[in-house]
C-alpha cells in the first residue's frame, strides 16, 4: 500500500511540510553567480523579508511604481532554479518571504493556501536519511 502526506488548509499546513521533512536534513543556500535577481533568490529562499524587499526595490524592474506592482513584476519576470519565487520560497519553506511575495505576486503564480496537497516523496526519502544538501541558486 502506498502511502502519501495530504496537507490541507492553511498556510502553516503548506509550509510545515518542508520543516517536518527537514528535520534531520539542512540545507546551505549559495548563489551560483553575482547577479541581482540572484541575489533576491538568496533573499528569498533564506526567508529574510527586508532583504527580499531591499533587492526588489533595487532591482528597478519599474521605477517610479508602487511596491506591490514591483513584486508582481519580480515574481513575473524572475525564476529561481527555474522555479518562480512564490514556488521556490515555498519549497524550502520560507513562510515569511513566501506570505508577502504570494499576496503581493503575480495571480498566475499565486498558491492557493485553502487547499493544498503536497506529495515530494524524494523530500521525504532525503529526510528519512538525514544529511546536508548544498543548494546553488541561481536565476538563469
Amino acid at each position: 500500500m502506498k502511502r502519501s502526506l495530504t496537507i490541507t488548509s492553511t498556510l502553516i499546513a503548506l509550509l510545515s511540510l518542508p520543516v517536518l521533512a527537514d528535520e534531520q536534513h539542512t540545507y546551505t543556500f549559495s548563489a551560483g553567480d553575482n547577479s541581482l535577481a540572484t541575489e533576491l533568490c538568496l533573499a528569498a529562499v533564506t526567508n529574510d523579508l527586508a532583504a527580499t524587499k531591499k533587492k526588489i526595490r533595487s532591482i528597478g524592474l519599474l521605477d517610479g511604481v508602487s511596491s506591490t506592482q514591483r513584486v508582481k513584476n519580480a515574481t513575473r519576470n524572475i525564476s529561481c532554479n527555474d522555479m518562480n519565487l512564490m514556488t521556490f520560497t515555498a519549497e524550502y519553506g520560507a513562510s515569511d518571504t513566501f506570505e508577502y511575495l504570494n499576496k503581493r505576486g503575480v495571480k498566475m503564480y499565486r498558491i492557493d493556501t485553502d487547499e493544498v496537497r503536497i506529495i515530494d516523496l524524494a523530500r521525504q526519502k532525503r529526510a528519512a536519511l538525514g544529511g546536508h544538501t548544498l543548494v546553488i541558486i541561481s536565476s538563469k
